[in-house]
């Protein structure tokens, strides 16, 4: 999927989500259960992707912290002083 096309997938997703909520208050009584069904799995699926992305950068900056820490001054050595284990070794058991 290109850079242009998330914004326009999110506008359609967003649009449609819009059109079922008005739709609640023009349709008639009967039909209110089954456009809430579609509304929920509509905010679930935005939900779910919402909770993706955030998860997927959440790691991505975990795995990269102490590089960029290192980038940005910090010393490459400044564990040692607290006895913090860099070797192999300690992840042997």
């Amino acid at each position: 999927m290109s850079n242009r096309a998330l914004p326009q997938v999110l506008a359609l997703h967003l649009g449609v989500l819009g059109l079922l909520f008005l739709a609640q208050f023009v349709l008639p009584p009967y039909h209110h259960t089954n456009v809430a069904r579609i509304l929920v799995l509509a905010v679930y699926a935005l939900g779910f992707l919402t909770q993706s992305a955030f998860t997927g950068l959440a790691q991505t900056l975990a795995y990269l912290s102490p590089s960029l820490l290192v980038w940005w001054g910090l010393d490459r050595d400044a564990t040692m002083g607290s006895q913090i284990r860099t070797d192999k070794s300690a992840c042997i058991v």
